[in-house]
């Protein structure tokens, strides 16, 4: 009965008193029919099964041992999740990040003209909704935050404003490939850590990583001084593996 469980519950089947006779001629007898017939044919001594039935097993083995050993231990509670976190904070930092309100046109000439009126008072931000290029900085008024793996995107514009350009000193025109660019830098923001529930399926996963290796080294370091008197290791065949 366990195949017609089996299947009933994968395939959510519901059957009627035919439908069940039906299944167990069509699955379980046939089934039944067919190792009933390997055995009368003695396949289940034939060199390749019995060895492919040693290989499954022993990997059955090695799965159940590893699973009682070392998985069965692993702790990723979101209280441990954390623990890993705290200590491990260097994996979650946020890189360092550059904030600039920028106006990007075509000509050198518009972003002069720009440049003029905001030093005369014009508010830049909404110049930069209303001329800048770059259509997803429109929707954050022009603002833009630029990090350090992102040189090849920005070019120039990148360097000046990552360490050169002063907090709130309006820059430019800037000549660019795609334009030219009036800027200033609103805010430098270093590195830091990522908030904990944002990180929490990544601490999870390289904990579980982490605890695994510990506890399987350990389960091999214990294994290796059980059995040290059944294993011996010619090392003199060694050097004709090839790895």
């Amino acid at each position: 009965m366990n195949a017609y469980w089996t299947v009933r519950f994968q395939y959510r089947l519901e059957f009627s008193r035919e439908g069940m006779a039906d299944f167990i001629d069509t699955h379980i007898l046939s089934a039944r029919l067919f190792y009933l017939e390997a055995l009368e044919e003695g396949l289940d001594e034939a060199p390749a099964v019995v060895a492919w039935l040693h290989n499954k097993k022993e990997a059955l083995l090695l799965e159940a041992l590893k699973e009682r050993e070392v998985q069965a231990r692993v702790d990723t509670t979101d209280a441990s999740a954390r623990r890993y976190y705290e200590s491990n904070l260097h994996k979650f930092m946020e890189p360092r990040a550059t904030v600039i309100l920028e106006i990007l046109v075509p000509t050198w000439a518009m972003a002069d003209s720009l440049l003029r009126e905001i030093a005369g008072g014009a508010d830049m931000e909404t110049l930069a909704v209303r001329h800048t290029t770059r259509q997803f900085a429109k929707q954050q008024q022009g603002r833009i935050h630029l990090h350090a793996y992102e040189r090849a995107i920005f070019g120039p514009l990148h360097d000046e404003a990552m360490e050169k350009a002063p907090i709130g000193e309006l820059k430019g025109p800037l000549t660019l490939e795609e334009g030219f660019s009036i800027f200033k830098v609103e805010e430098r923001i270093p590195d830091r850590p990522e908030p904990f529930p944002q990180t929490i399926r990544r601490a999870k996963y390289w904990l579980r990583k982490a605890e695994e290796n510990k506890y399987f080294e350990e389960l091999i370091v214990r294994l290796r001084a059980q059995y040290a008197a059944q294993v011996e290791v010619f090392e003199e065949h060694l050097v004709d593996l090839e790895l």
